[in-house]
């Protein structure tokens, strides 16, 4: 890999230095050497950035490029494709990965990606010819947009425009759309909430509640663990704790029981990675989702309490232990104070 880049090196070649250059440049920053402010992180010059975006690329096949819209920092295999060396990346719109007008290792597949979007990178050089639309990535760019557009409403006409796309992933491999909807979703970014909802087919409720559920937890305590069991213990302990929420705030309730109908793999995945730490130290350790409800507030069953602990579970609130841990934070804070 070379020291320099390229526009360093034709501008010393033409006698200018780092602190003499045209006003079209600056010295990059990331300096190793105090000495020789070019020998820097990014190869001496580089472009400022409004000059560079009017730059006019075009790609091995032909294609026309803005310099506004290439990747100009990317480091493959020992090369770095940018402005200052004259090759930049821009996404290929035709996703032709044995493309012969390309590097290998460009549209390979280890940089081609994986899930839903492909990558693949054209390299392209600055050009004196004037941009020309109608042979540009641009244009190929926009007429991929109205394709895709096109297939989601296909994709809606399926459905019966009972769909949203907030919850609709486009795979570039395969072209296509597909549905998959997880009212958890929006909860986080629904720009419909309380208004109209395509999926549900009706207007969403201004009630505001969250989704509860209870934690069942088993597992087996063997002497000598360092808890003393009495006569008539158990070692095998059926613990659960009630009341867990599963949203940060409320959202409309109607939101609420969508989730709670289909959200019992994405509660129980989640609770067991945040947990897994408890298997690690007990591997007999076991959690399981129960009594997954939609509600305004928490409700208590008292009946069901008294119940459960006359069969020897043990059962909690989360509520309460939220509440204790905030009560011991402030006792332990005050005691600091005094100390």
């Amino acid at each position: 890999m070379e020291k320099y880049n390229l526009l360093t090196r034709e501008l010393m070649a033409a006698g200018y230095n780092a602190f003499n250059h045209p006003n079209y440049v600056k010295v990059a920053g990331g300096c190793f050497n105090k000495t020789d402010p070019l020998d820097n992180l990014y190869g001496g010059f580089e472009f400022i950035r409004a000059y560079a975006d009017k730059f006019t690329y075009k790609t091995g096949c032909g294609l026309f490029v803005q310099g506004i819209h290439v990747l100009d920092d990317l480091s493959c295999c020992g090369e770095t494709h940018s402005h200052e060396n004259n090759n930049p990346v821009v996404s290929c719109p035709y996703l032709k990965k044995d493309c012969k007008e390309n590097f290998n290792f460009l549209i390979g597949n280890a940089i081609c990606g994986g899930g839903l979007c492909a990558q693949c990178w054209c390299e392209c050089h600055r050009t004196d010819e004037a941009f020309d639309y109608n042979k540009s990535i641009e244009r190929a760019n926009e007429q991929n947009r109205q394709k895709r557009e096109m297939l989601f409403q296909e994709l809606v006409k399926k459905h019966n425009g009972r769909i949203c796309k907030n919850h609709c992933y486009f795979n570039e491999h395969k072209q296509e759309w597909f549905f998959d909807y997880n009212p958890k979703h929006c909860a986080v970014s629904c720009p419909k909430m309380y208004t109209y909802c395509d999926v549900l087919g009706k207007q969403l409720s201004k009630k505001k509640g969250n989704v509860f559920f209870d934690m069942k937890k088993e597992y087996d305590v063997k002497i000598g663990d360092g808890q003393q069991i009495g006569l008539f213990d158990k070692s095998h302990i059926t613990e659960i704790t009630k009341g867990f929420k599963v949203f940060q705030k409320p959202i409309s309730l109607d939101i609420c029981q969508a989730y709670a109908k289909v959200g019992l793999k994405d509660i129980q995945w989640n609770y067991e990675v945040n947990h897994s730490s408890e298997k690690f130290w007990n591997n007999t350790v076991s959690f399981e989702v129960v009594n997954i409800r939609a509600e305004v507030k928490e409700t208590r069953d008292l009946f069901q309490d008294l119940e459960d602990i006359k069969n020897g579970i043990m059962i909690s609130h989360e509520s309460d232990n939220l509440a204790e841990k905030k009560d011991l934070k402030r006792e332990r804070s005050e005691k600091a104070k005094e100390a």
